[in-house]
Parts: C-alpha cells; sequence; structure tokens
C-alpha cells in the first residue's frame, strides 16, 4: 500500500490512519472561538481557521497570541454567503476587483465570485489579509479557502505559491485519477479546478491531503443522526492517507442563531464532537490526529 509522502517523512506507517480534524469559519462569531479552543482542551480536533474580515477575528488573534502553540491558519474570504450578516474586504471596496457588491461588502454567491473575481485583486486581498493576522500578532500555521473559490484555475496559481511567497502552507490535495474521493470530485466540478495545475503542485513537493471530508454544514440533522454521519465517515478513513476533515463548530448563542443560514449544522458539529462517545470512536478506530503545524516540520 502507498503512503502519503508526508506521512512518510513524519514516521507514520501505511497502515496508520492520520487525519487532521479542521474547524473552519473561526471568528464568525464569538462562539465560535469558544467552540474552536473548547474542542482543542477536549482533544477532538487538531486545527482551525479563522477569517480575517470576520468581526471577531481580533479576539481570534488573541486567543492564537496567548496561546502560540495551537495550530491555527487563515481561512482566506472572498465571498459572504449571508444576507443581513454581512463584512467587507480587508484591501479594497473597488467593484474593479470582481468581488465586491454595490455597496462594498463581499459578494454573497461562491460561484459568481469564481467567475467574476480580477486574479490580481485576488492576489492583494488575500496578501492584505496575511498582513492583518500578522499586524495582530498571529503567524498562521496554514491558508485554506472559503467556500472553495481559492480552487478555481485562475486564483489557484496565487493560493499555491503562498509557500514560496510567504513560506506558509496552503491545504492542497492529491487527485488519483482512478480513486477520485466524492468531495474533491465535487471541488473539481464546482470550480472547473486544473488538474494539470494540482499535478504540478505535487511534482513541487509541497504536502497534500489525499482525501476531503466532514459534516455538511447546510444540514441540519438531528444531533444523534449527526453523531452517526461523523462516526460513518470517521469509519472510512483509508490508511496510509492523509485526511482533511473539515467541519464549522460553533456553540449555542443568541449570536450564533442570529446568523439564520447553518446555525443548526454549526451548532450540531460542535455537541457532537464534544461527545465523549465520539472521543472514544477516534480512539476504538486508530485514527491519530495530525496539525498544518505537525506537518510544515517536515517541509
Amino acid at each position: 500500500m502507498e503512503i502519503n509522502p508526508v506521512l512518510k517523512d513524519m514516521g507514520f506507517s501505511a497502515t496508520d490512519k492520520v487525519m487532521v480534524i479542521h474547524a473552519d469559519d473561526v471568528g464568525i462569531t464569538q462562539s465560535s472561538i469558544d467552540a474552536f479552543q473548547e474542542l482543542l482542551e477536549f482533544g477532538t480536533i487538531s486545527s482551525g481557521s479563522a477569517m480575517v474580515p470576520a468581526p471577531w477575528f481580533p479576539e481570534a488573534a488573541k486567543l492564537f497570541r496567548e496561546n502560540p502553540d495551537i495550530d491555527l491558519g487563515l481561512h482566506f474570504v472572498l465571498n459572504c454567503e449571508y444576507e443581513s450578516y454581512r463584512w467587507r474586504p480587508v484591501s479594497t471596496m473597488s467593484k474593479e476587483s470582481g468581488f465586491v457588491d454595490e455597496n462594498g461588502y463581499f459578494k454573497q454567491d461562491k460561484q459568481e465570485v469564481s467567475q467574476t473575481a480580477n486574479p490580481s485583486f485576488v492576489t492583494e486581498e488575500i496578501d492584505a489579509q496575511l498582513q492583518v493576522a500578522r499586524n495582530l500578532g498571529m503567524k498562521p500555521t496554514h491558508v485554506d479557502t472559503h467556500c472553495g473559490i481559492l480552487w478555481a484555475p485562475d486564483y489557484m496559481d496565487a493560493y499555491a505559491n503562498f509557500y514560496k511567497k510567504h513560506g506558509i502552507l496552503p491545504v492542497l490535495f492529491n487527485i488519483d485519477p482512478d480513486n477520485i474521493d466524492p468531495a474533491i470530485q465535487g471541488a473539481i466540478q464546482a470550480f472547473n479546478m486544473s488538474t494539470e495545475k494540482i499535478a504540478a503542485f505535487a511534482e513541487q513537493k509541497l504536502p497534500m491531503v489525499d482525501s476531503i471530508t466532514g459534516l455538511p454544514v447546510e444540514h441540519t440533522h438531528d444531533v444523534d443522526d449527526r453523531l452517526q454521519l461523523a462516526k460513518q465517515i470517521l469509519d472510512n478513513v483509508k490508511p496510509g492517507k492523509l485526511t482533511h476533515f473539515a467541519f464549522h463548530p460553533l456553540k449555542d448563542t443568541p449570536e450564533s442563531h442570529g446568523l439564520q443560514r447553518y446555525s443548526g449544522g454549526r451548532i450540531g458539529d460542535y455537541e457532537v464532537f464534544m461527545r465523549k462517545e465520539l472521543k472514544n470512536h477516534l480512539k476504538e478506530k486508530g485514527i491519530q490526529l495530525v496539525g498544518y503545524k505537525d506537518i510544515i516540520r517536515y517541509m
């Protein structure tokens, strides 16, 4: 069985099941920061990424300054999918950017942004988001992409080159043409991804995950059903491969419900991963957690 070279360098074997369990959207609400911290302490996640344009980002940066050993990256934002909860770009309010609406907010629809955003403005915006994070004392362990927009061909170079430019690892994934993960296949279709570009990044020896999975944010489910779905996903983790599991935990607060979109699923994410049953399931299945801070040491 072929092993992911990153895992081999880290000392894992082809029979080890290894995951990055990753909290997206840290800073979207105050409760997202509490949820991230509590889940780290509970031991059911290993990493997360924060949204610079979101209003609670300074608090997320403060958490990092006070806990510099945590694995916290940046979740690059180029859209804002909420109708009445909005945020703006860091670098510009120009409509020429292609990702700003008539009021200076990020556009809502990710598909529209992936087709209209000007690549040079995209590069400036993600660089500006990094600069804000650094100004607030944060040293991101990695970067990833909100709603997958930076996987679109026109923006993937700016994203993938982040390591060369800034020394920060972008989350990228392998494509095995004989065994494409369904979640990755969905991303390829949604953003017309360039498999040639991904192959070129692999040749540059950039660390890549083999599978991207997670709990569906758009579906609430009963919490017990959500737990069973999480366990089912964990049961299918492949040995010798590096799996990135993304989800969006929030604590149950009035502010969380105020999002008025996907709140139930996000609160369910937190409640599921705070259950001892889920923690025991990880142990029973022999799943070992790593973060991007661990991975970057072997670059």
